[in-house]
């Protein structure tokens, strides 16, 4: 990570001079800045920094490409700002203007996705019973949250690391929902072979409600020979279930078939490449994907960027590969909900990709002095003088990093394995 502010020297704002790495303690929105942290381009920055009125201000030695002066310069009498601080304040307005109006969005995708999950986290036990009623419910939910704020492909994608107490599943069948219709619709599925598609993510694991709890949440390598055979009947059970739901064929496949490989090495019938529905394969890409960010052991979890090159270097020959490089491409170089380091020295969150290039997303920065509902939310793609410089593990940040940047303060904790 960055240095902390507190770990770095101070200087009379006196001695400051264009080259010098500043990092400012105030709120974001307490100066024309667009940065708390940045490099002093010219004398007009450092007037207007002066201007400030602070007492002292820090500077990163490291990142900075000279030294402070040695003595201290008279500060210029003060006068009406001239045009180059009249463009900052003008920037700096419209910079406020549309951070506002995406946390606004931010706001309404988080609400959404919450109550999305408590909405299946009541459909989820019904189905489990075969409830001919909650089926048809269930068709009405994956409507219904196809035409809403979560349609919101991008922005939603980083709230999958929220923990929303999973038992039950529901949180992970929401997530294998949003991020197989990602694909499918990448894939251009519309209609009902896209409803078809996310009915079937959200009841892949269905059958497991038929499986001993106790077994179910044995971790994997505890469980005996018996045990892992039981849990794979899951699939067959969940068929069945579908079955007596009078579910389409399409979804009764994706239930029963999820975990077939593209090498014939998955169960329950060993199918190989195209047997397996196009549909099915793309819920086998999302399921793993979710299940490697949020397995039943925390600890055990791997960050996106982790994720993906394990799927893609280690287990590609489970998957279709034209389906699984467009899933990488629909979730960028850095997923949603990764944390970085940019080279400024901030902390920030991956919240939004940019389809036209996965090196530059959007991320939403952490600022001790900004309460997070106003937390300055940066398009790398916008902002040529910013870019990732390091991927962080959740283990890497402060629990007040993980408080302020993840949308619940924490990552996602145990659930049934998927």
């Amino acid at each position: 990570m960055g240095n902390k502010i507190e770990d770095l020297p101070s200087i009379d704002p006196a001695l400051l001079r264009p080259g010098l790495f500043v990092v400012l303690d105030l709120p974001w929105f307490d100066h024309n800045f667009l940065f708390n942290r940045f490099l002093l381009a010219n004398e007009a920055d450092v007037v207007a920094l002066q201007r400030l009125g602070l007492s002292a201000i820090s500077y990163d030695p490291e990142r900075s490409t000279t030294y402070p002066l040695r003595t201290p310069q008279p500060p210029l009498p003060v006068s009406a700002p001239d045009p180059a601080e009249l463009t900052r304040q003008a920037r700096k307005k419209e910079r406020i203007q549309q951070v506002r109006a995406q946390h606004d969005r931010l706001a309404r995708s988080e609400r959404c996705y919450a109550n999305t999950a408590d909405e299946a986290r009541t459909l989820m036990p019904r189905l489990f019973w075969a409830s001919n009623q909650a089926a048809i419910e269930a068709t009405a939910w994956i409507k219904a949250v196809d035409s809403g704020p979560l349609a919101d492909n991008g922005v939603v994608l980083h709230l999958m690391n929220q923990n929303l107490g999973d038992e039950g599943g529901a949180g992970h069948a929401l997530n294998v929902v949003i991020l197989s219709r990602l694909l499918g619709r990448a894939l251009n599925l519309k209609g009902q072979e896209l409803d078809d598609l996310c009915l079937g993510a959200l009841l892949h694991d269905i059958g497991k409600s038929r499986v001993t709890r106790g077994v179910l949440m044995k971790p994997e390598e505890e469980r005996k020979a018996y045990e892992h055979q039981f849990v794979r009947q899951h699939t067959e059970y969940g068929e069945a279930m579908a079955i007596e739901l009078n579910l389409p064929l399409s979804v009764q496949k994706i239930i029963r078939h999820h975990h077939e490989h593209q090498d014939g090495s998955g169960y329950p019938d060993g199918l190989r490449g195209t047997a397996i529905s196009q549909l099915t394969r793309i819920v086998a890409i999302a399921n793993r994907y979710d299940n490697l960010c949020h397995p039943q052991d925390p600890a055990k979890s791997l960050i996106p960027t982790e994720a993906l090159a394990l799927m893609y270097r280690r287990e590609s020959n489970r998957y279709d590969s034209a389906l699984l490089a467009t899933f990488i491409k629909c979730l960028g170089v850095y997923p949603p909900g990764s944390l970085v380091t940019l080279n400024n020295g901030s902390t920030a969150l991956v919240i939004d990709i940019n389809e036209h290039n996965l090196l530059r997303p959007t991320v939403l920065l952490y600022d001790l002095h900004t309460p997070r509902r106003e937390a300055h939310i940066v398009s790398l793609a916008e902002t040529p003088e910013l870019s990732i410089e390091k991927v962080l593990r959740p283990t890497d940040c402060s629990s007040a990093i993980l408080k302020y940047l993840l949308p619940n303060g924490q990552p996602v904790a145990n659930r049934k394995p998927g």
